[in-house]
């Protein structure tokens, strides 16, 4: 049940990122703030894989207590 949630989590995320880079023109102004629209993407996106396997891990260790 986890990994179809999950699944539908990266699917959904993704599909929003292919919505918002077709979607939004760049400006010039935008432009000078792309390094750290960058790095805030890649922070976010280490937290974010960060959460996904430490719910992972929890529910592997529950699954296999209970077992």
């Amino acid at each position: 049940m986890s990994s179809s949630i999950i699944g539908g989590t990266v699917v959904g995320h993704y599909a929003h990122w292919r919505y918002l880079t077709r979607s939004l023109h760049r400006s010039p102004s935008s432009s000078l703030h792309s390094r750290s629209f960058r790095l805030y993407g890649v922070a976010w996106g280490f937290v974010y894989l960060g959460v996904l396997s430490a719910l992972t891990l929890a529910q592997r260790r529950t699954t296999a207590t209970t077992k």
